[in-house]
C-alpha cells in the first residue's frame, strides 16, 4: 500500500458514508486526489505550483480541464464551496485564517 492509498484508506474509515469532500491543499501532481476519486471520494486539490517547484508539467491534464485541480492565485484557495464541506489537507502547518474560500464563475 503506497501512501496515496494509505490516505485514501484513513479518508474512507472516517465513517462519513458518500458525505465526504477533501480539498488537497500543496496537491502538487494530484495524486492523492486522483487516488480518492477512483475510490468515489468527492476530492479537489489545489497548488501554488511555484517555480523551482511546480509540478503542472506532471498532473493528469484532465484534472486541471475539469477544474479538479487549480492553481491558486496568493492566499485564495479557489473553489467556489464552503469550508464547512472539506476536509483540508493541511502538509504544511499554515494559519487557515490566512486562506480564503471564495466563489468564482
Amino acid at each position: 500500500m503506497n501512501n496515496y492509498e494509505f490516505c485514501t484508506q484513513w479518508v474512507l474509515n472516517q465513517g462519513r458514508g458518500n458525505n465526504i469532500h477533501v480539498l488537497d491543499y500543496g496537491c502538487g501532481a494530484g495524486e492523492l486526489v486522483k487516488e480518492l476519486r477512483r475510490r468515489n471520494v468527492t476530492a479537489f486539490g489545489c497548488d501554488v505550483f511555484f517555480e523551482g517547484g511546480d509540478n503542472s508539467t506532471t498532473v493528469d491534464p484532465t484534472l486541471f480541464d475539469n477544474d479538479i485541480i487549480r492553481k491558486m492565485e496568493g492566499n485564495i484557495i479557489p473553489f467556489p464551496f464552503e469550508a464547512k464541506q472539506y476536509n483540508v489537507d493541511k502538509k504544511i502547518q499554515v494559519d487557515s485564517t490566512q486562506f480564503q474560500l471564495v466563489a468564482l464563475t
